[in-house]
């Protein structure tokens, strides 16, 4: 069986797209099938790491009259579909595909449509429910106020949808690593501080600078930025004095790293699923506008504290919030009720509907 998955990461879009589906190619591989991707190759891309997970890259060409600068709700408009779908369709020709798999806000019933002579099925990853489908599965793997609604406009009659954190696909370390995480996080020694793929955006800078000009230094801090060069030397100017403060490079296993911390600052992408999965109690800034519903509700249910958007809040805002968790919340209840949260747990159904025949 050949499974292909359409997926982009730049600095844009981010690396939460290609990662979800890294996870999932991994998870069928183990059931014997053949796996391929089809990418852009856009400033910030993932495709050295697609390759190195031993999965096969077919290339679309960049239109060079296509600027990727709009907000992630805006890609819809803004993609130039027509060249992708052509271009994906003389890929799919070439090889027999029992399933395609897309994972882009830029894609829709349109360019689906196009696809289904060449592939047995469809499935759609989403979570932004803003723009129609024509796939046989749907996958939305967050947690949202009343998931049953989704898509309810969006959808064909006979689509087998998933949604729901139950379904979300968790990295093989974080599974290893919950087993052996401690479970008392009632002292705040080091902190974990990480907002995703954000371009060059100063909202890291931003909180380094508070916890410096607030004497926030009885802990250690330990961050990681895959932003631009300028931002990151800027970052590496601004510490070069404070010794509890730590830029790391990226990771080969976040979850050992995540699991070491206390307290993690972070954004509302795909790892706030992994440091809730690992009790992790995190405070959430939005860096994208996609991240704000499904933040808003996880705050409301108490299982992290959103402080805002990354434009829109002050830095008096962020420095109010950030002590009052270090000092007045119950990291450790937290922790427990992130623990007890049904992460994955039915994502291997999502698998067994990849693999069943048509």
């Amino acid at each position: 069986m050949r499974v292909v998955f359409r997926v982009d990461a730049s600095n844009v879009i981010g690396s939460g797209h290609v990662m979800r589906c890294l996870r999932i190619a991994n998870r069928l591989r183990k059931k014997n099938t053949q796996c391929s991707f089809i990418c852009r190759n856009f400033e910030g891309n993932l495709i050295e790491l697609i390759q190195d997970n031993g999965f096969q890259v077919f290339l679309i060409t960049q239109e060079t009259n296509f600027s990727l600068k709009k907000g992630l709700d805006d890609l819809n408009q803004s993609f130039d579909w027509k060249s992708d779908a052509s271009q994906t369709a003389a890929i799919l020709k070439l090889i027999q595909v029992d399933t395609l798999i897309v994972d882009h806000y830029g894609l829709d019933q349109k360019w689906e449509n196009i696809q289904k002579d060449h592939s047995r099925k469809i499935m759609a990853i989403d979570d932004l429910d803003n723009r129609k489908h024509s796939a046989d599965i749907l996958l939305d793997q967050n947690l949202f106020a009343d998931p049953q609604q989704r898509y309810s406009k969006h959808l064909n009659a006979n689509c087998k949808k998933f949604i729901g954190l139950e379904y979300a696909f968790i990295d093989p370390d974080f599974i290893t690593q919950r087993k052996i995480i401690k479970k008392d996080r009632a002292q705040i020694k080091k902190i974990f501080l990480y907002l995703g793929n954000t371009g060059s955006s100063n909202i890291v800078s931003r909180i380094l600078n508070i916890f410096i000009d607030y004497g926030l230094d009885n802990f250690k801090i330990e961050v990681i930025f895959s932003g631009d060069t300028k931002e990151k030397n800027k970052i590496l100017n601004l510490i070069s004095q404070y010794k509890f403060i730590k830029l790391l490079d990226q990771q080969p296993n976040l979850a050992k790293l995540m699991s070491s911390c206390d307290l993690a600052i972070g954004a509302g992408g795909a790892t706030t699923w992994e440091r809730i999965y690992l009790g992790l109690p995190s405070i959430v800034i939005t860096v994208a506008d996609n991240q704000r519903e499904c933040s808003e509700h996880l705050n409301s249910l108490g299982l992290i504290w959103l402080i805002g958007h990354h434009n829109e809040v002050s830095d008096k805002q962020i420095v109010k919030s950030i002590k009052e968790v270090i000092f007045e919340r119950n990291l450790e209840k937290n922790s427990y009720e992130c623990l007890s949260m049904p992460i994955g747990t039915k994502s291997d159904l999502v698998i067994d509907q990849i693999l069943q025949s048509t």
